[in-house]
């Protein structure tokens, strides 16, 4: 039986298929989030080296950024013990990163303080952070050193409460290492409740759903200065910040094209956060993820430190 001429012309469309100018256009909107998101990631992922770039929050920004990178002495006010328990939460929801120490094995309570970590005040007039790290440095000899360091990242405010001990703040951190056995370093991510500004610091007790980093040491040597202790080392913290100028500035800062990428985008991109915040790019920026995979491959058939490697690569 003969086919009509017209049997091509008057197929019927397949029900959700696209035409070819539609395809074009979905194409071109993916490209603009893989390069949205792939480029937020390794600001991310590298925070202290990493270019500048926006991050995929909700809304548009200022497209004006800031890296500030600060260092804090770990010190006990009770000068009885020459070893220390203390903890770091990195909070930059609230401006602050707030620590607390007390004598090792005492069982105390201590005070979690904040200070500031928030770009000057006279150069920004609100911020919100972008990316984010902290370690531990130790600075005793290998053989004064003393004390393990856990260190962790928790996707929302767990340290609501100013009076918490180093020992419950450690519960549920991953990654435990005796002191200066490794670079002590975790990364910070985003959580939905860090996209907006700020222009004050604000109380841990009022940012939930925010992203927080934590490290926490025990037992670590100290040394007695005018009557204080201070744990031989301190903690070094970047943040990246978005910054929109005081009206004091005289500075007009137009709003940027709002993203198309989403923070969940950037983030699924990443994986397991928890796991990423304390390995790979923490330990010597690309080259130290690939050091890192090639060991979850090879357990045991590398030896040495990553950090030197990484170091070594430039």
């Amino acid at each position: 039986m003969a086919k009509s001429k017209n049997t091509k012309k008057n197929a019927k469309k397949t029900p959700g298929s696209a035409s070819p100018m539609q395809k074009m256009v979905l194409d071109r909107r993916l490209s603009q989030i893989d390069y949205e998101a792939n480029r937020y990631k390794q600001l991310l992922l590298d925070p202290c080296n990493a270019a500048l770039v926006p991050p995929t929050y909700a809304g548009t920004g200022s497209g004006m950024f800031v890296r500030v990178r600060k260092f804090y002495p770990i010190n006990s006010l009770i000068a009885t013990s020459g070893e220390l328990d203390f903890a770091v939460v990195l909070c930059p929801a609230t401006g602050q990163i707030w620590s607390t120490s007390v004598v090792s094995n005492s069982g105390g309570t201590g005070t979690l303080v904040g200070t500031s970590i928030l770009p000057p005040i006279s150069f920004a007039g609100a911020s919100r952070a972008v990316a984010g790290c902290m370690k531990w440095v130790s600075t005793s000899s290998m053989s004064n050193r003393r004390g393990i360091i856990h260190r962790g990242y928790s996707p929302d405010n767990t340290a609501t409460s100013l009076s918490m001990t180093p020992m419950s703040l450690q519960a549920n951190l991953p990654v435990a290492d005796f002191n200066g056995a490794c670079d002590h370093e975790v990364l910070w991510f985003p959580n939905f409740g860090d996209q907006t500004y700020m222009n004050v610091s604000q109380s841990l007790a009022v940012t939930p759903d925010a992203g927080v980093s934590y490290i926490v040491g025990f037992g670590v040597d100290s040394s007695n200065s005018g009557g204080t202790y201070y744990a031989n080392g301190y903690i070094e913290a970047t943040v990246v910040w978005e910054i929109q100028p005081p009206a004091s500035a005289g500075v007009l800062v137009s709003a940027q094209a709002p993203p198309r990428a989403s923070l969940n985008e950037t983030l699924h991109r990443i994986g397991n956060l928890g796991l990423s915040a304390v390995r790979g790019y923490m330990r010597g920026g690309g080259m130290g993820a690939v050091v890192d995979m090639w060991k979850t491959v090879n357990p045991g058939g590398l030896k040495g430190s990553t950090r030197q490697m990484a170091l070594a690569s430039g």
